[in-house]
């Protein structure tokens, strides 16, 4: 079951990260000395008041629960200078093709609700060396509607060209490992128009 998470799942999503070793092959133990905190703790921070403490209108944050747990989350972002939504963050405890499906049934409901209002166009940062997974992933289903580009290749620890994607995809922190800043672009036959 889906469901749009708020500051009544803070429970949940603490539990959902405890699950998960890395993120980005960032290992997610490990503590960042000029904070004494694991980077673990100050993710968890940063979810809970960017995404479900409040009421935000530029921002959702879709569960997926099974049983009664919280399993996989993905964070949409719609951003106020161009007419564009990111998939800010997306995490599964899942080990196997769970992961895959729970996250496409999550990022269909992101679309939707993007596609409603008329963003047609949504950005992800991804690990470099899984952009053919995340294609193949995603080809029997979003992808039969969106076109997906690779919009710029970032190295590790570097900034990406635009002030915006630094600002917004990036949140002004450069990533461990080299990353691919993806854009997907909704066919016109599928848009409010037509």
């Amino acid at each position: 079951m889906i469901k749009i998470l708020d500051k009544t799942n803070i429970k949940d999503l603490k539990e959902l990260m405890s699950n998960i070793d890395t993120v980005m092959g960032q290992d997610l133990s490990e503590v960042i000395p000029w904070t004494g905190q694991t980077r673990r703790e100050i993710l968890v921070d940063k979810l809970i008041h960017d995404w479900l403490m409040w009421d935000s209108k530029t921002r959702n944050a879709y569960g997926w629960f099974e049983d009664g747990r919280l399993r996989t989350m993905l964070c949409q972002d719609f951003s106020v200078v161009v007419k564009a939504w990111s998939m800010s963050y997306y995490f599964s405890d899942y080990k196997d093709y769970r992961a895959i499906h729970t996250g496409t049934k999550c990022g269909e409901h992101a679309m939707a609700e993007a596609e409603r209002i008329g963003y047609y166009e949504y950005y992800r940062v991804i690990e470099a060396s899984k952009i053919k997974v995340f294609d193949r992933a995603w080809r029997d289903s979003i992808r039969k509607r969106y076109i997906m580009v690779v919009d710029e290749i970032v190295p590790a620890l570097e900034k990406p060209i635009t002030t915006h994607s630094w600002d917004w995809l990036f949140e002004l922190n450069s990533k461990s490992i080299d990353s691919a800043i993806v854009k997907g672009i909704l066919l016109p036959e599928y848009r409010k128009f037509n």
